[in-house]
């Protein structure tokens, strides 16, 4: 079998679009269906290791076609058990930029209502909550202490989803602006 020779010498430009091509493929291959999703490297197709999906913080730089990753599903996390009431105003408000750049939102928060009428253990909600995170594209912090939050993102990054802090930094990185 012949080996393909391996690019040097690219530019930032380049090595961003190669980058942002792979997170494209691993996003439309993979990120769709969980049940292939590996933990540490894609088992679908695409093969994307969790290292080149970028993590929260991160200056992901590529260039690539505005709304590439348009219509991505988005778990919403925060802390909700400190203020339930306050942690739902502060989701809706963040689900709803999310919905509105045309992703789809997802918020575990409004769990609250459902518990109020139908109680259920602190770890019924979690596990709920992680089945819908494991099939996220993508993952939007809100800010505040939380240990369910600090365990949800534990889970988004064993699992190579890629972790924002902002609506703004994930729907940069959806449409392949770089950060100025």
């Amino acid at each position: 079998m012949r080996k393909q020779p391996t690019p040097k010498n690219l530019s930032e430009e380049e090595e961003g679009e190669i980058r942002a091509a792979k997170i494209h493929k691993h996003i439309q291959c993979c990120a769709k269906d969980p049940a292939r999703r590996g933990i540490g490297s894609c088992q679908g197709q695409c093969k994307t290791r969790s290292a080149e999906i970028p993590r929260s913080g991160e200056n992901v730089q590529h260039k690539s076609s505005p709304g590439v990753l348009q219509g991505i599903r988005v778990y919403v996390a925060g802390p909700i058990s400190s203020d339930p009431e306050q942690g739902k105003l502060n989701a809706l408000v963040v689900a709803t930029k999310l919905r509105d750049a045309g992703h789809n939102p997802y918020v575990p928060h409004f769990s609250v209502d459902w518990d109020k009428l139908h109680p259920a253990e602190y770890e019924t909600w979690m596990r709920i909550g992680s089945a819908w995170l494991e099939a996220a594209d993508a993952v939007v912090v809100l800010p505040g202490e939380s240990p369910g939050t600090d365990r949800e993102v534990a889970i988004a990054r064993e699992l190579g989803i890629p972790i924002f802090g902002s609506v703004r930094s994930l729907t940069d990185w959806a449409s392949g602006e770089e950060d100025e």
